[in-house]
């Protein structure tokens, strides 16, 4: 089975989904990692978006392991943007 990419399900420009900065300097370790990190949970996002597309099918124990990483990664992100007081830079 050959596999779509996913932008051929997304109505949206897939470009403007993201707003990774190219340049960034002065970055403490954590800050690093963190990005790091960021960017890998982007790529897998990505490679599952496409493969649930094609397969049409979700096990259950995955379909909760997304809804926890969905979680935390929105509680580090309301976390961040209210101690910092930053607006959103990726409004839905």
């Amino acid at each position: 089975m050959s596999l779509k990419k996913y932008s051929e399900y997304l109505k949206e420009d897939a470009d403007g989904l993201s707003t990774i900065p190219k340049y960034i300097n002065n970055l403490s370790d954590e800050s690093d990692m963190a990005i790091g990190q960021l960017k890998t949970i982007i790529d897998h996002a990505s490679e599952l978006i496409n493969l649930i597309a094609n397969v049409n099918d979700i096990p259950e124990w995955a379909q909760n392991k997304l809804t926890l990483a969905e979680d935390y990664v929105e509680k580090v992100h309301s976390y961040m943007n209210s101690k910092y007081e930053l607006k959103d830079l990726n409004p839905k």
